[in-house]
């Protein structure tokens, strides 16, 4: 990263970003990437942001699984988005087939 890449342009964007606690993930990245382009934000800067959001069950995934390592963006988002996804449609799953019964034939 450049010295020029290190300047935030546009940190009052930084509000709009919800926090990443796990249950927001592909929302999470959405914001954070549209409002990227509007900050002309890098990479690098997009991972710190992110870094800075980190709550709950994201936070706790990123310190045990994520911190120390060398990751770009992509790689970063990819690990978060896998993390999380499974979780929502296990628990989404797992209620359609509590609730489900069989018709009879």
């Amino acid at each position: 990263m450049t010295s020029q890449d290190k300047i935030l342009k546009n940190p009052s964007l930084l509000s709009t970003i919800p926090n990443l606690n796990g249950n927001n993930a592909g929302e999470f990245f959405r914001v954070l990437e549209e409002t990227a382009v509007l900050g002309q934000w890098s990479k690098p800067q997009l991972i710190a942001i992110g870094k800075l959001k980190l709550e709950g069950r994201a936070r706790c995934f990123y310190d045990a699984s994520l911190a120390g390592q060398d990751l770009d963006y992509k790689t970063w988002k990819e690990k978060f988005l896998k993390q999380f996804e499974d979780g929502q449609s296990f628990a989404t799953n797992f209620s359609r087939f509590s609730s489900a019964f069989q018709m009879e034939s």
